[in-house]
């Protein structure tokens, strides 16, 4: 019931943004019928003629037929074609890496990890996979990030994508996985990611139910979720999305919601840069400006 009005309610979605094209093209046609029969002299003129008293179409009441007409198929089909362009238009891809600026809500996909923090006394250790050593962490986020440099966890991508927000962050969601046939899952892991990411920020953070990240329509819905909660209170500039964790398939669903709106995706590659990606679904005439 649930995924049925689910799939009404984008129909009526759809429907709702094509209306305006739909009404335009209505009053195009007729436009373009009243143009017709005014050019031809047709039942519709001559009537209308008669009514007002005259017993020639080409009356001064034809004239503003005529320009009536002509400028209403006009500003129809002017209308029409920005709405199109609109409606379908092409894509606007834009990076930037030198001001990722720190935004107001972080939500991230979190992959599992083998090398499985644990604590001991308040304190952060991580084994490390392959190496007879632990590395102990502190609250100094870039330290951490330099002490992991030669351990290639992949947590440490999380604490580099955390690190232009550190400072603004309010509110940071998890979205998670559950444990595969050959796959560890982070649902499980959630507590101690809230533990590695809270020696950092003061944000609140929140782990929701886990999802299949091979599954793009469940992480897009999780993401969806995570935005309409956060939209409550800030703004959807305010809120970047970190699609560095997860599968491909989950950065790919995660990169697509941010389509149709103001929310920028983050990456951080294998050099620890981080990239802002801002994808936007714009109309053709604004491209390039």
């Amino acid at each position: 019931m649930d995924s049925t009005n689910k799939k009404l309610k984008q129909w009526w979605e759809r429907a709702r943004d094509f209306s305006p094209i739909a009404f335009f093209t209505f009053g195009a046609a007729i436009c373009i019928s009243l143009l017709s029969d005014t050019i031809e002299g047709g039942a519709f003129v001559q009537q209308w003629c008669k009514m007002m008293g005259h017993e020639t179409a080409f009356w001064p009441g034809w004239w503003w037929s005529l320009v009536l007409s002509l400028a209403g198929t006009v500003a129809c089909s002017w209308r029409i074609y920005l709405g199109w362009h609109g409606y379908i238009p092409l894509r606007s891809l834009r990076r930037d890496e030198e001001n990722v600026r720190g935004h107001e809500v972080l939500i991230m996909l979190v992959s599992g990890t083998m090398n499985n923090p644990r604590i001991e006394a308040d304190k952060l250790i991580i084994n490390v996979q392959r190496e007879d050593k632990a590395i102990l962490l502190t609250d100094n986020l870039q330290n951490d990030i330099d002490a992991l440099n030669s351990t290639r966890w992949n947590w440490q991508q999380l604490m580099r994508a955390l690190q232009p927000h550190a400072k603004t962050v309010q509110k940071i969601y998890l979205i998670t996985s559950p444990n595969g046939k050959k796959i560890q899952g982070s649902f499980e892991q959630r507590e101690i990611c809230k533990e590695l990411l809270g020696r950092y920020t003061k944000a609140e953070l929140e782990c929701s139910k886990p999802v299949d990240f091979e599954n793009m329509e469940a992480v897009y819905e999780q993401v969806h979720d995570c935005v309409k909660d956060a939209k409550k209170i800030y703004k959807e500039s305010q809120i970047v999305l970190d699609a560095t964790g997860g599968q491909k398939t989950a950065s790919i669903a995660a990169a697509i919601y941010t389509l149709h709106n103001e929310i920028k995706v983050q990456y951080v590659n294998n050099d620890g840069l981080r990239l802002m990606y801002e994808v936007m679904i714009e109309p053709r005439n604004s491209i390039g400006a």
